[in-house]
């Protein structure tokens, strides 16, 4: 009975444990939790229409350049298929470029990313039922975020509108932080 409670008490910790970030920048976190919160929404909203659908989910675009992202297009993108995954949904992962299309040669964009608007094309591809997508605008101090699931005959399924602090990078990586180190 002892060893049954502890073994109880062990998974419980566990899985609060996975399911709380322990980010220590405050805006960070609230990026994280924003999205999150987000994409448990589109989830149920999609569960009411299609609970057993196949979704794609794009990479995010920054809406100043539709051909273009960076760290926290794809992040959120991730974050939000992440959500629908747990909701039970079948998410294809796709990575793809409209045929012909190389990267910009002052791109700062990874050559393999999910980035078209072309939902149509995407859902017949994937044998899809919706295609998850996002277009977003860095502000002084916000992000703006447009987030819509589109069906297989282009019709927008759901949407959510958000803000996120734009005071956030996503975009490090092992040379960008040794460039941003002080010289010594």
């Amino acid at each position: 009975m002892k060893t049954q409670l502890l073994v109880s008490l062990a998974a419980a910790a566990c899985l609060v444990g996975c399911s709380t970030t322990h980010l220590q920048d405050e805006d960070e976190r609230a990026v994280f939790n924003r999205t999150q919160d987000v994409g448990n929404k589109l989830a149920a909203e999609l569960s009411h229409k299609n609970p057993k659908a196949v979704v794609v989910v794009t990479s995010f675009q920054t809406a100043n350049d539709l051909n273009q992202t960076d760290g926290f297009g794809r992040i959120a993108a991730e974050q939000v298929a992440g959500c629908l995954a747990k909701r039970g949904f079948h998410v294809v992962e796709v990575r793809m470029r409209m045929a012909g299309d190389p990267p910009a040669r002052n791109s700062k964009t990874p050559k393999e990313f999910a980035l078209s608007r072309d939902a149509k094309k995407i859902t017949q591809e994937a044998k899809a039922d919706y295609v998850v997508t996002g277009v977003y605008a860095h502000g002084k101090f916000n992000s703006i975020i447009a987030l819509k699931a589109i069906d297989t005959n282009g019709v927008v399924q759901a949407s959510y509108n958000y803000t996120v602090p734009a005071t956030v990078s996503f975009d490090w990586d092992r040379s960008t932080l040794l460039k941003a180190e002080p010289a010594r």
